[in-house]
């Protein structure tokens, strides 16, 4: 099993510091609670003598318990947005101290942890840091009085990921007998017209190709992600992109939907659920989800390595195993792929 560093749990961390561990509890419940992002707990066992205390385990869906000399597979917290961490048993490279004055020595024997103290909370009644916290002050260390101002303060710390999109065109369109991101269904290549709608919403696009294809898309002057995971299908083009952009949101669109029009790409937008692995459109297949129309935050990407391992390459699988916004559909048109020449005739036809 590979183990995280006592200081490194998620590239997003922040330990809390400077007050008991109840308290503590209470502001990591607040924080989960009012955040709009899936964040892990990480804390040491307070029992004595319990025998899952030697070991790294899971109390609660996302509040991780271990002892000092344990360690957590690095793939557990992979699947959050980040982790708070308690800093009365556990380092992380970003900090906040709440200010208990009955715990300055327990803070004093922890000073060369707080390296990067981001912001003070002061209790109620005081209004000044006190001369035992001073030092350990930054020029941007913020002070907060208000519960409501260190809500926001760790909101936007653990803010949403910001957003791409991706055009999957890596497909070999055996069936087609042709590159399907090249046919014209709008006066144009369908790969130059989902590049225009997505860019008219803002978003910056990217190109899924494996790396032969490269020379087919040159036309469109967009960047390329080539495929990393031979074989692995789609889930091979979202999880290269994810790797090359591990703190970043996909808006993946596959190439084949030539029906797909900015409205309903602006209602996937509007309606993101980043807490969740993913926010997708309801299959009209079978109800579930589509997952190739679809927003995948960053923590999905290693929910779909672990699929990728168990032999299997239909993001699908992931979807089917996590927490996912499913948005309902009226009209399901848009999702109406194309993969042999009939149904791409059908389609221009309809045009």
């Amino acid at each position: 099993m590979n183990l995280q560093p006592k200081s490194k749990w998620h590239s997003r961390e922040l330990a809390l510091y400077g007050t008991t561990c109840e308290e503590i509890k209470i502001w990591v419940n607040f924080f989960q609670v009012e955040i709009d992002q899936r964040l892990a707990y990480v804390d040491a066992s307070h029992a004595e003598g319990r025998l899952e205390a030697a070991n790294g385990i899971t109390t609660h869906e996302n509040h991780f318990v271990l002892q000092e000399e344990t360690g957590l597979d690095q793939t557990v917290l992979q699947e959050f947005d980040g982790a708070l961490v308690n800093g009365n048993h556990h380092a992380a490279s970003n900090q906040i101290i709440f200010v208990n004055l009955e715990k300055e020595k327990s803070l004093a024997k922890r000073s060369a942890e707080l390296t990067n103290v981001l912001a003070v909370v002061l209790p109620d009644g005081m209004t000044e840091v006190p001369a035992f916290v001073q030092p350990l002050l930054q020029p941007e260390t913020k002070i907060f009085r208000l519960k409501e101002d260190v809500l926001e303060f760790v909101s936007n710390y653990f803010q949403s990921a910001p957003l791409k999109a991706l055009i999957l065109l890596g497909g070999k369109s055996s069936r087609m007998g042709e590159e399907k991101g090249l046919i014209r269904y709008h006066e144009k290549s369908q790969a130059d017209h989902l590049v225009s709608i997505l860019e008219e919403l803002g978003i910056e696009v990217f190109l899924s190709v494996r790396e032969e294809q490269k020379e087919n898309y040159a036309f469109l002057n967009r960047p390329f992600i080539a495929d990393q995971l031979q074989g692995a299908g789609p889930l091979g083009g979202i999880a290269s992109a994810m790797r090359s952009f591990p703190q970043t949101a996909f808006l993946v669109v596959a190439c084949d939907l030539p029906n797909l029009q900015k409205e309903q790409l602006d209602f996937l937008l509007k309606n993101r659920n980043a807490k969740a692995f993913a926010t997708c459109y309801e299959s009209p297949m079978d109800g579930g989800p589509e997952p190739l129309c679809s927003i995948y935050e960053p923590k999905s990407f290693s929910a779909l390595m672990k699929v990728w391992v168990n032999g299997k390459s239909c993001p699908r699988k992931m979807l089917y195993n996590r927490t996912v916004e499913i948005l309902p559909v009226k009209d399901s048109k848009f999702l109406v792929n194309a993969n042999t020449p009939e149904e791409r005739i059908q389609l221009q036809e309809k045009k």
